[in-house]
């Protein structure tokens, strides 16, 4: 029998090989820009697609959602075909 003991507390994140605070900075920065522009301009794109169009602002929130959805489910794929 060993004396050896094992801790049961997580390891320090910052102290593991590979591991950099500023690398996953910067790719959250990254993926927030990416998510962030399309959104942005979809705001500039209401109110003249309304009075183009017509409808309401909800009908036309309902084309936003789709696009949310569809992004994610691609990049959602795109992460799985990597994996394999």
């Amino acid at each position: 029998m060993s004396n050896r003991s094992v801790s049961m507390e997580p390891a320090d994140p910052s102290t593991q090989p590979g591991s950099s605070r500023w690398l996953q900075l910067v790719c959250g920065m990254i993926c927030m820009m990416t998510i962030s522009s399309p959104q942005y301009v979809w705001t500039l794109f209401t109110k003249p697609l309304i009075s183009q169009f017509g409808g309401t602002l909800s009908q036309l929130q309902i084309t936003f959602s789709i696009l949310i959805v569809l992004q994610t489910v691609r990049a959602d794929r795109n992460l799985t075909h990597r994996a394999d």
